[in-house]
């Protein structure tokens, strides 16, 4: 992953020196882009599933699973 968005983002970046301004600030909005999704995927999205919110995430167990395909006249 770091490797494909920093060839991709250095790839763009050569862009970025272009005399044509459009496509200057297209790459270097493009290069920030993926930097930015560099840094959500590295650092956001671990500490996102080691906090609370990540039992969000979790896979079901097999008695919840059950649970849920039991009709609501079972359940009582």
């Amino acid at each position: 992953m770091i490797q494909a968005s920093l060839i991709c983002g250095l790839g763009l970046l050569v862009f970025g020196l272009s005399d044509f301004v459009p496509i200057a600030r297209f790459a270097w909005v493009m290069f920030a882009m993926l930097m930015s999704a560099l840094v959500a995927d590295l650092i956001v999205l671990p500490a996102i599933l080691l906090s609370p919110l990540g039992r969000t995430f979790e896979p079901l167990r097999a008695q919840d699973t059950a649970r849920i395909q039991r009709s609501p006249q079972e359940a009582m």
